[in-house]
């Protein structure tokens, strides 16, 4: 019989893993979008009884704790969570020339048109060109009872608007509004912190709490402020809303809005009401002592200050212990500083240095263009949208040029981790660097298709087949999805 010759299969072992890795998260990706999807489909429905709730004011009139996309109640956004009471001038003077902070008034430009209105979520987002005057927030002042119980008044937009912080980094933004009614003297504010997305051209909202922390430490221990404390409203949105609004009280006998929840909480709220008016009541000296306001600045949070002072640390007691180890001498540091180079030659002559500039491309590429947007923001003051064009073209062609061109000619394998570590690397320090905490799942999913797409681009690029067309089509995919509101 007469064998035949069967020609050997040859498997490019790194190509398939690659390819298993890209299923892997491409199988992640639509997971996570079609858990949002759903979420999204079976929310929870309005009930006006249950929802409607309000606060009470010393003439018989209430305020709907919260914000909302347009006048109607089933399209609540977030919650008021200070109030202050007194002359609504006065308070505007308080936030511009009186108090710490460097609070402005937001101009049309710098206002996004609904930096709130995606599905409940971490964070609320929305694009920020369709208007040039920005969104309007409404709430609600209502001064009777409709027989089925819901309440009758008017709705009210916000007065102004204030930011403290940068416009394509980390901010404060804050909305004041304020009653028609001259006998009532308290102003509601909507405080929350937010950040610019550059993949979505929109401010992120990333909390409630800490501006409402901002808020208290800025008016704390001013000769103009009475007192600063929380009182339990229960209100709850998609943030990190506890249900406490802060209560402000100016000097010159303002009138007080009384809680409407009054009698209504148990003895378990009311302790909780005691521990959270105890924090509020702390001076402002001690609080930096326990790092409240530091937490609440853009940019620095307990845990960034945490791992700072983590590496200081380690930095001292390596330094102590090769100097409890031997005498140190000029001889003896010439002599490491030798071996040390010896070392580094050796290594680079094993590893091409292109891996090198690779890495470092992919994790500066984001970086910079979040640090050259804010350079030109101090720059150009009053056109944010003007430096959002000049540089968004970077992120859609610059990410996948740096991705490409490093890897030309080196192996695919490699560069898929090397650049999908590098681009993953750079997100997480640009997150860090605006204090950011908490993602909502479908940004998460967004960025975790980012790290595919530019380690496929790379992988592309080394062996130019299948690695390169996936890569190419999944990074169109994560620019245009969060445009168009996918993500």
């Amino acid at each position: 019989m007469r064998s035949v010759a069967v020609p050997a299969v040859v498997v490019d072992t790194n190509r398939l893993v690659v390819l298993a890795l890209a299923a892997v998260v491409l199988v992640a990706v639509a997971a996570g979008a079609g858990a949002v999807s759903f979420t999204d489909e079976t929310g929870a429905q309005y009930h006006p009884d249950r929802d409607v709730q309000l606060v009470e004011t010393s003439n018989g009139t209430a305020l709907w704790p919260y914000t909302s996309r347009a006048r109607a109640f089933p399209s609540k956004t977030l919650s008021i969570n200070v109030v202050v009471y007194g002359d609504a001038a006065d308070v505007r003077h308080a936030l511009v020339a009186r108090t710490d902070a460097d609070w402005n008034e937001t101009a049309s430009d710098q206002s996004d048109l609904d930096p709130d209105a995606a599905p409940p979520g971490p964070n609320g987002t929305a694009v920020a060109w369709e208007s040039a005057r920005g969104a309007t927030r409404y709430t609600y002042v209502a001064n009777v009872a409709r027989e089925d119980g819901t309440p009758a008044g008017y709705w009210m937009a916000e007065s102004g608007q204030f930011h403290d912080g940068d416009y394509l980094g980390s901010r404060y933004h804050v909305r004041l509004y304020e009653p028609i009614d001259d006998e009532e003297r308290w102003v509601a504010m909507q405080a929350h912190q937010e950040h610019w997305d550059w993949f979505g051209l929109r401010h992120s909202v990333d909390s409630n709490e800490r501006a409402q922390q901002y808020v208290e430490a800025d008016f704390m221990g001013q000769p103009f402020v009475d007192s600063v404390s929380r009182e339990y409203y229960a209100t709850s949105d998609p943030l990190d809303t506890d249900g406490w609004v802060t209560e402000i009280e100016l000097r010159g006998g303002a009138v007080r809005l009384p809680n409407a929840t009054e009698g209504e909480a148990d003895a378990s709220e009311n302790s909780t009401a005691d521990g959270a008016l105890a924090t509020a009541a702390v001076p402002a000296t001690a609080q930096l002592l326990v790092g409240v306001p530091l937490a609440a600045l853009p940019g620095v949070g307990v845990p960034q200050v945490g791992g700072i002072l983590a590496l200081a640390a380690l930095a001292a007691g390596l330094v102590g212990a090769l100097t409890a180890s031997a005498p140190v001498s000029p001889d003896r540091i010439s002599r490491t500083l030798s071996r040390s180079r010896e070392r580094l030659v050796a290594v680079a002559a094993d590893v091409d240095l292109r891996y090198l500039v690779l890495f470092g491309a992919t994790l500066s590429v984001l970086l910079f263009v979040r640090t050259t947007g804010i350079y030109l923001e101090q720059v150009l003051p009053g056109s944010p949208k003007l430096v959002v064009a000049l540089c968004y073209p970077l992120v859609p062609v610059g990410v996948p040029l740096v991705a490409y061109l490093p890897a030309r000619g080196l192996d695919e394998f490699r560069c898929f981790v090397v650049a999908s570590t590098g681009v993953a690397l750079g997100i997480t320090v640009d997150y860090a660097l605006l204090g950011v905490a908490v993602l909502p799942v479908e940004t998460l999913v967004h960025r975790l298709g980012v790290v595919l797409a530019v380690g496929l681009l790379a992988a592309g690029a080394a062996e130019k087949g299948q690695s390169l067309r996936l890569g190419a089509l999944l990074w169109v995919a994560v620019v245009f999805a969060p445009l168009v509101r996918w993500f």
